[in-house]
């Protein structure tokens, strides 16, 4: 019973590691299955009956196949962007539908508070919003509006200009590996 116990809760540990830590929880999940597997040989060793070396056994065996369990069960999968960045994205596509309208009628791109002033955006905005912090910078011919991450869930920072794209940082430690400013797909 304390094999199956000890069995369960290795995988919980692997499935936590897996949904939160993604790549560096796969690494320290591994060191958990393995180290919890020494004992269990250990004891298979040491033991006098056949039933031990079996239970034994068993569960040193069962551990990889739990390892894969919780990495192929994670969600998101590594590499699939979290909520967080898949909502910064559609904020500021929001952003960019606010710009286009606030430009046909002023005949020039605004700040967010005139943007919220004009009923274009909410004041959420002006706040931390799902983790990130929007700016706008302007300039004589158009906008650059940015997302960055504030908080530790999310990962990525994105950026947009008045083409209406969305990229990736090209700051290569706010983007995907080998990403850096490319556009959001």
């Amino acid at each position: 019973m304390a094999d199956t116990a000890a069995a369960l809760f290795s995988y919980l540990l692997v499935f936590q590691g897996a949904n939160e830590l993604c790549d560096f929880g796969i690494l320290l999940s591994g060191l958990v299955v393995l180290v919890g597997a020494l004992p269990l040989v250990l004891l298979a060793a040491a033991a006098q009956t056949r039933q031990t070396v079996l239970a034994c056994a068993f569960s040193f065996l069962a551990a990889p196949f739990l390892f894969l369990l919780a990495f192929g069960t994670r969600n998101p999968p590594c590499g699939e962007p979290p909520h967080l960045e898949s909502t910064a994205v559609a904020n500021l596509r929001t952003i960019t539908t606010a710009e286009v309208t606030y430009l046909s009628s002023a005949g020039r791109y605004g700040t967010i508070d005139q943007l919220i002033t004009e009923g274009l955006l909410d004041d959420r905005f002006l706040r931390f919003t799902g983790g990130y912090r929007y700016n706008l910078i302007l300039s004589p011919t158009g906008y650059t509006a940015y997302a960055n991450a504030v908080s530790s869930s999310a990962k990525y920072d994105f950026y947009s200009v008045e083409d209406g794209v969305i990229h990736y940082s090209p700051d290569s430690r706010r983007s995907p590996r080998n990403e850096a400013g490319l556009p959001v797909q």
